[in-house]
């Protein structure tokens, strides 16, 4: 811990003497985890695709690579949607922890997107849909299921491999990326204090859409 400068100041032409206590000058640097979780989602998302790809040309037999690719795209987005509601929750006078809220954490998360931009109202199907993806690949349940039919490998095959496949990491990404415009591309009905946040840091979604491409 650095102690306080001591800095005589004169007081009066010399009649009386002053010591102040002068802390030095510190600096707060805050990483912005939710574009962080989102450049990880869309490198991982483009990944995906890219394995479908050499599928169907013949060059990669293995369809572990489009499922690994798509398990850490899809929870990237979930991650980046936490994240981001840790900043939107005190512009409108929410708690950002999450599990303080009564009730599904990610109810929590929606209520509060609701509260900052109308968009959010329909939101819930997507959210979901994402949450138990998520909950899927963190909280794994190891048990036999019959093989289903996945429709871009043509083939029967494990549900896992159809639930993280490049189908639902677009799904995923599409979803974030509405998220994301309605924050960082306001209209006129978003909270005011939202507005003003994510009109600031609009260029992300150009730099995120660079990444996409």
């Amino acid at each position: 811990m650095t102690e306080p400068a001591s800095a005589d100041v004169k007081v009066l032409a010399g009649v009386a003497y002053a010591s102040i206590a002068v802390s030095p000058p510190t600096i707060s640097v805050k990483s912005n985890l939710w574009f962080n979780w989102a450049q990880i989602a869309l490198a991982h998302a483009r990944e995906a695709r890219g394995h479908r790809d050499q599928w169907r040309a013949g060059s990669l037999t293995n369809i572990l690579p489009e499922m690994h690719a798509s398990m850490i795209a899809i929870t990237a987005v979930a991650f980046a949607i936490e994240a981001l509601h840790d900043d939107v929750a005190p512009l409108v006078g929410r708690d950002p922890d999450a599990r303080s809220g009564r009730g599904r954490q990610w109810a929590y998360v929606l209520a509060t997107f609701r509260s900052a931009t109308p968009a959010a109202r329909n939101w819930q199907q997507e959210m979901e849909w994402l949450v138990r993806l998520r909950d899927t690949a963190v909280h794994f349940h190891g048990e036999a299921h019959e093989p289903v039919w996945h429709a871009g490998l043509e083939t029967n095959i494990a549900r896992e491999n159809v639930a993280f496949s490049a189908e639902s990491t677009e799904r995923a990404v599409n979803f974030l990326r509405a998220v994301f415009t309605a924050f960082f591309v306001p209209d006129q009905q978003c909270d005011p204090a939202v507005a003003a946040w994510g009109t600031a840091r609009a260029h992300v979604l150009g730099e995120l859409e660079a990444l996409g491409s």
